[in-house]
């Protein structure tokens, strides 16, 4: 099972200078995106559930795009479980932003 993400840079800056008090992150290629999304999974205990595939960043409009994948040996009920939580830990930090 997979599910779909795409997000901007500053999304993704945004989690890591407010939830995760790493002040600088450097996302430049799909190798980049791969690093960020794990680290934010390992910080949310999900890295054993889902991994990343798929990875992309545009340069043009600075957004990443991603999929998270089921590891094969969870049961498909954690699927939607862990993906509400990813989906949740970002738009809670990125709705923060916009409201100060």
């Amino acid at each position: 099972m997979k599910h779909s993400f795409r997000l901007k840079k500053s999304q993704i800056k945004t989690v890591f200078f407010e939830k995760l008090d790493i002040k600088s992150v450097s996302i430049e290629n799909k190798s980049d995106v791969e690093n960020a999304i794990t680290n934010i999974l390992v910080f949310n205990d999900l890295d054993s559930y889902l991994n990343p595939i798929d990875c992309s960043y545009n340069f043009i409009n600075t957004s990443v795009s991603f999929q998270l994948e089921l590891n094969p040996e969870r049961d498909k009920k954690d699927f939607f479980k862990t993906i509400k939580k990813f989906t949740e830990f970002i738009e809670d930090t990125t709705e923060n932003k916009k409201a100060n």
